[in-house]
């Protein structure tokens, strides 16, 4: 039979011994001999039936990407990244692995992920490497946990320059995990993978220098009384943040909530935050919904934010329902005292009703304990709302500090203890 024949018969065969499912074979055989793929993908696809690897891992990117006129298919981009690796492409074998481990395009299954990615990394492919080394650290697949194997396989990686190779290794040593801790060469691994552009690195950065947990030869305590610890940890986590990186953005937030850089304003800080929790938040942070939802049950009447408690509502319940207490207490309150339709509603009470979450007491407690003592819920009185905080001390502290933040009272604490929450410090001025 033709080359195409024979590749399907002999993906067929692979299939069986890899346990893939068989579902994605019609999509191979609609391909084959057809011209409903684009003009560049075609010429890919005849050179892949030809035996050429290159052309067939080019064509599986592309699926997987939605690029050169397809769209993103991911079963379609597995079957030839397997055609690939099984012609010796160690970067289809690598992603291959990385698409089983999570299930893209076909069953989820790591013990196959571990058996790609091994053999990519024994071949020197450094970014197998790296995502063998997270499986080990993860204990995931047929290596189990391991963080010796871990350890050696971030080094081999962090040897040829590869920037995640050097993010593993540098937080590997930082936290003295599988090996003698040290943070002098951690933080030298990370800064390398961090001006690489890698915004996991940057975000490392970000927090190890809010922390004060750079090498004293790096940063001693005068530069530090001098806040300039909190100056490079705004540069890096700005780095991460601009890529997108989540929690950069949730740090962010707090880094400007909090008024802790030391050059800029009140109102550029004001700003800043507003603008980062906006950010995070539309990307589903869960601590940025929060922070976003208390800013606009307040306002920021400096920067032109008005009150806002529809909008308000809405990121306080999104947060609420991710076990932040303080945001379901808060919804509990905007429902019985605010008389609004939106917040009244009765599909929005019953969602709110469902989300109490065990054994922390969850939204459904927030609802309960403003409804049986506020008997005249009519204001948003901050002595009645402090009172009703303090019946639940565990998850209070960080809601009274927003509180007393919001009508404009100072409170120390300052940096210490880094930025580990936006309410993290220990001493409030209540």
């Amino acid at each position: 039979g033709s080359m195409a024949h024979r590749c399907h018969l002999l993906l067929r065969r692979i299939a069986g011994t890899y346990r893939l499912k068989l579902s994605m074979y019609p999509r191979w055989r609609r391909f084959s001999g057809s011209n409903t793929l684009p003009q560049q993908l075609m010429e890919l696809k005849q050179k892949c039936d030809q035996g050429d690897a290159d052309a067939g891992y080019e064509l599986a990117r592309s699926f997987k990407l939605g690029t050169k006129g397809v769209k993103r298919d991911f079963k379609a981009a597995a079957e030839y990244f397997l055609i690939s690796s099984n012609m010796g492409h160690v970067k289809a074998m690598t992603e291959l692995g990385s698409m089983s481990l999570v299930g893209y395009g076909m069953e989820k299954n790591a013990d196959l992920a571990y058996s790609w990615l091994k053999k990519a990394a024994e071949q020197d492919e450094p970014e197998a490497q790296v995502k063998m080394a997270e499986m080990h650290r993860r204990g995931l697949g047929e290596g189990g946990l391991s963080y010796d194997r871990a350890l050696a396989l971030y080094s081999r990686a962090a040897k040829t320059g590869h920037p995640r190779g050097e993010y593993g290794l540098g937080d590997m040593l930082l936290r003295g995990q599988g090996t003698e801790q040290n943070v002098g060469r951690g933080y030298e691994l990370m800064v390398s993978a961090a001006k690489k552009g890698l915004a996991d690195a940057q975000f490392n950065l970000g927090v190890l220098y809010a922390n004060k947990a750079v090498p004293v030869t790096v940063m001693n305590e005068p530069q530090i009384e001098r806040k300039e610890n909190v100056a490079r940890a705004e540069f890096w986590l700005l780095k991460a943040g601009e890529q997108g990186h989540r929690d950069a953005m949730g740090r962010l937030t707090e880094l400007y909530n909090r008024k802790l850089t030391p050059v800029l304003s009140h109102h550029e800080q004001e700003e800043r935050a507003m603008y980062w929790a906006r950010q995070g938040a539309e990307t589903g942070l869960a601590s940025a919904q929060r922070d976003l939802g208390f800013m606009l049950l307040v306002g920021r009447p400096d920067i032109g934010v008005e009150v806002d408690l529809p909008k308000a509502m809405t990121w306080l319940f999104y947060a609420s329902q991710q076990n932040y207490t303080d945001a379901a207490f808060a919804v509990g309150h905007l429902m019985a005292s605010a008389p609004t339709a939106d917040i009244h509603s009765k599909q929005l009470r019953e969602m709110f009703e469902q989300a109490t979450v065990e054994p922390t007491p969850g939204p459904g407690l927030g609802f309960t304990l403003c409804q049986e003592t506020i008997p005249d819920p009519a204001a948003f009185n901050s002595s009645r709302v402090r009172a009703l905080l303090l019946q639940d001390p565990h998850n209070s502290e960080r809601w009274l500090q927003q509180f007393q933040q919001a009508e404009g009272r100072a409170w120390e604490g300052g940096i210490d203890g880094g930025l580990n929450g936006l309410f993290g410090c220990s001493k409030v001025s209540i």
